[in-house]
C-alpha cells in the first residue's frame, strides 16, 4: 500500500513500531547500557527519562512514544525548534542553532519534573548522525545533532552501533534458547559488558589525574573523586 502523505505514514508507523522483535538498548555516550527492552513486550519505564535520545528514525520514535504516552518527547514533539517554515528553512541551511546550556551546567532553578542531572524537563528525539542523510520529511532538519552546539563536541553516536555489532556473535546461541533463558543471558552478558567498561573508565581517569587518586561512581553512575 502506498502512503499518500507523511501524516498517514507516521500514523501507521506508530501502530507497528516495536513489533518486529529484537532488542532496544539505551546507552550513555561512554557506552554504558542503562536500559534494555525486548521489542514486542510491554513498554520499559525509566525513573529518569533522558533529555536527549538518538535514534535512526527519530521522528517515528517520537510519534510512537507520544501516541502511547503523551508528552514523552517535548516540546515540539521532540524537535529542537518549533516546526515553523522559517525554522525549517534556517535549520536546513545551517543558519540557526538550538542552545541547550543545561547539558554543560545544571539549571539553577530546575524545571518541574526536570532531570536530576540537568534540571531540564525537555526531552528531544534526534537522528543518529549515520542516518541523517536518509530523512525524507523537511521537519527532520529540526532533529539533527549539529543544531545543538553542546552536543557536537562530545557526543559519540557510534556506541550503540558498536554494542550491537559485538552482540552479533552471540546470535546463534541466543536464538536457540527459550525466551526466558534468552533474556537472562542477554542481561548477564550486558552486566559484564558494563562492569568491564566502568573498570576501563576508572583506570583511564586515574592515569589522567595521577597515582593515588580514588575514583568512584555516584548514584547516577558518574565518576567522582572518592572521599
Amino acid at each position: 500500500m502506498e502512503m499518500k502523505n507523511r501524516a498517514s505514514y507516521d500514523e501507521v508507523f506508530s501502530h507497528i513500531w516495536g513489533t518486529s522483535g529484537g532488542w532496544a538498548a539505551v546507552t550513555s555516550p561512554c557506552a554504558v547500557v542503562y536500559a534494555l527492552k525486548a521489542q514486542g513486550t510491554s513498554s520499559t519505564s525509566m525513573k529518569h527519562f533522558p533529555n536527549i535520545t538518538l535514534y535512526d528514525f527519530a521522528r517515528g520514535l517520537a510519534t510512537h512514544a507520544n501516541t502511547r504516552q503523551p508528552e514523552i518527547f517535548r516540546p515540539h514533539d521532540g524537535r529542537l525548534l518549533e516546526p515553523t517554515l522559517s525554522n525549517i528553512s534556517l535549520a536546513s541551511s545551517g543558519q540557526v542553532k538550538a542552545n541547550l546550556p543545561w547539558l554543560a551546567q545544571k539549571k539553577e532553578v530546575p524545571d518541574v519534573n526536570g532531570h536530576p542531572i540537568t534540571g531540564s524537563s525537555g526531552r528531544y528525539a534526534l537522528y543518529n548522525r549515520f542516518d541523517e542523510a536518509n530523512t525524507k520529511d523537511a521537519r527532520d532538519a529540526l532533529q539533527r545533532v549539529d543544531l545543538a552546539p553542546e552536543l557536537c563536541s562530545w557526543l559519540k553516536s557510534q556506541c550503540a552501533e558498536q554494542l550491537f555489532s559485538g552482540m552479533k556473535k552471540n546470535n546463534c546461541l541466543l536464538d536457540m534458547m527459550t525466551p526466558s533463558s534468552h533474556m537472562f543471558l542477554v542481561r548477564n552478558i550486558l552486566h559484564h559488558y558494563n562492569t568491564a567498561d566502568n573498570s576501563a573508565t576508572i583506570e583511564h581517569t586515574k592515569k589522567m589525574l595521577g597515582v593515588g587518586v580514588d575514583i568512584k561512581f555516584n548514584s547516577y553512575g558518574q565518576t567522582v573523586l572518592g572521599m
